[in-house]
């Protein structure tokens, strides 16, 4: 994966042809009010190789009574309060973008990026783990911490 690399926000079938192991992808996510569609939030994920040729993505999510709900930022936890159902789980690119994600390693220039083989280790050696205080490890925290063995978040 390209150090220091930020693409363009694209569709899962763009970034399919570009995406490497180890790469950091943003996901621009959306809600929809009344007819225009409304930047919402994004979601962090790293990407760990393929499954039947589709990139699959390790990255971190909440689990609410009813459906899935996404780790957004700390305020929006706060007001759930329950970091029980926190988990780290392994989708298809094209499962979890939904709308549109890019490539952000803009990191390497900061911190020292881990060994691929190493950050694929330990995104799938954290695969269904729960209880993560997600006001330290959300979505964010979990992808960086991957690929540089560091918390960090801007979101936070």
């Amino acid at each position: 994966s390209d150090a220091g690399k930020k693409s363009e926000f694209m569709n899962a079938e763009d970034m399919a042809k570009i995406v490497q192991n180890g790469d950091l992808l943003e996901f621009k996510r959306f809600v929809q009010l009344g007819k225009l569609k409304k930047r919402f939030y994004t979601h962090w994920g790293v990407c760990v190789g393929e499954h039947e040729n589709k990139p699959m993505v390790a990255h971190m999510f909440i689990i609410e009574e009813g459906g899935v709900q996404e780790t957004i930022t700390s305020a929006f936890i706060a007001v759930t309060g329950d970091l029980e159902s926190a988990e780290v789980r392994l989708d298809a690119l094209d499962d979890v973008c939904t709308d549109l994600c890019r490539i952000n390693n803009l990191d390497d220039r900061k911190y020292t990026k881990l060994d691929t083989q190493m950050i694929f280790k330990r995104a799938i050696d954290m695969l269904g783990q729960h209880n993560y205080n997600l006001i330290y490890n959300n979505c964010e925290h979990f992808a960086k911490w991957c690929r540089y063995d560091k918390h960090t978040s801007n979101q936070v």
